[in-house]
Order: C-alpha cells, then structure tokens, then sequence
C-alpha cells in the first residue's frame, strides 16, 4: 500500500479524482484500500451512493471473502432501498434534474459541515449522468461535480464505469476529464487492479502504475 498511500497521500484536499473502470472488481478493491487510508490517517470516509451501487460493492467483497466493516463509513444515499454502512442522509431522486440537484446540493452541505476533514466516494453517478438527456442537464450535474474542486475540506474520488463513460455525450466526457485534476485508468486481475495515472498536478505521478491487491478467495 506504500506506492497508493503516496499517491493518496499527493491528492491535496480540493482535488477531484476520477477514476474509470472496466466491469470489474475494481471499486470494491479501490474502496478497501481508501478506506483503510482513511483510517491509518484518522479521516472520515463519505460514500455518496446512487441506486444501491454500495451495497452491491459490499455484498461482492463479501463473496469474495474479504472482510469490510461497513460501520466504519458514512453513507449519504440517492434513490435504491437498502442501507448499507452507516447512512447519515437520503436523498430523493426526482425525474426533473433541477429538483433533484437543489435536494442534493442543500443535503450534501449540511453533511460537511460536520466535518472539517473527510475523503468522498461517489460511487454509481454513471447511473445519474445516463438517466439525464439533454446538455442543459448534463451541465448542471457537472457543475455539481465541479463545485468539489477547490473544496479544501474534501479529496472527491468518483469511480465510473468506463463503458458508460464512454457512452455518455461527449461534452460530458469532455467536461469530467477537464474537472478532474487527477485522472487512473485502470486494469484489473483476479484479486486486484493495476492502476495507471494519467493526469494529475503532481509531474512525478503521472505515468505511473499502481498496484492494488486485497487478497480474498483464490
């Protein structure tokens, strides 16, 4: 974990990470190892869940025999049914962009300012960008999304689905990549991922590969 906590520990607060995976494994063994971060540096984590994409990650470490103690995290949720970790706020997602977005912006400042210090995970915000059809729309998610840079309190990790990344808009993907100071590319193997820096302010970072592995069943 040297090689990962450095590069965690070079994400300034303010930084917006994003971080694109194939269909994988990959958001639950990057979320392990942010966690664990996370507590060796006395941080709290966030989990920004939309649709039920957390207690998935949870239930496939689960199976794959990894230990994950959800009561360590708090989680705000957007839409789904089940809770999973320590959930703190919900959310109600509405068909009109601009209702749901007021409801998320008004809850995810009272969340913060709770805390002085803490890591965000948004983790199935692909399904929140793919359910939006027009570029207004699309605008006023990303500017949401552009609002955690600069944000000194937060390290803002957003792990997407690269398929549907691709799939979206090309202002959209454009846009995201232009918000993100910190850009991984990522591949994955049976119990880990190599993780590949493309962007990021640090000169030193980018090029690099990282390697994750958690362990679990064989």
């Amino acid at each position: 974990m040297d090689i990962l906590e450095g590069l965690l520990d070079g994400v300034k607060y303010g930084e917006v990470v994003l971080i694109k995976y194939p269909p994988s494994y990959v958001p639950e063994f990057t979320i392990l190892q942010i966690v664990e971060y996370a507590k060796s540096k006395g941080v709290p984590v966030i989990i920004d869940d939309n649709f039920d994409a957390f207690p998935i990650i949870v239930s496939h470490l689960e199976a794959l025999g990894v230990s994950f103690d959800t009561n360590t995290v708090y989680v705000v949720k957007t839409g789904g049914s089940i809770n999973v970790g320590n959930v703190i706020a919900k959310i109600r997602y509405h068909p009109d962009p601009r209702v749901y977005l007021k409801e998320y912006r008004e809850t995810m400042d009272k969340v913060f300012s709770k805390f002085k210090e803490c890591i965000t995970i948004s983790v199935g915000v692909e399904s929140v960008l793919s359910r939006l059809t027009t570029p207004q729309e699309l605008y006023l998610a990303i500017f949401e999304i552009q609002k955690a840079l600069g944000n000194k309190n937060r390290k803002s990790v957003y792990l997407i689905n690269e398929r549907i990344f691709n799939a979206l808009p090309s202002i959209a993907r454009v846009e995201l990549s232009r918000i993100a100071s910190t850009i991984v590319n990522t591949k994955p193997y049976t119990t880990g991922a190599h993780l590949y820096i493309v962007k990021s302010p640090n000169p030193e970072l980018v090029g690099k590969e990282i390697t994750v592995d958690v362990g679990g069943k064989q």
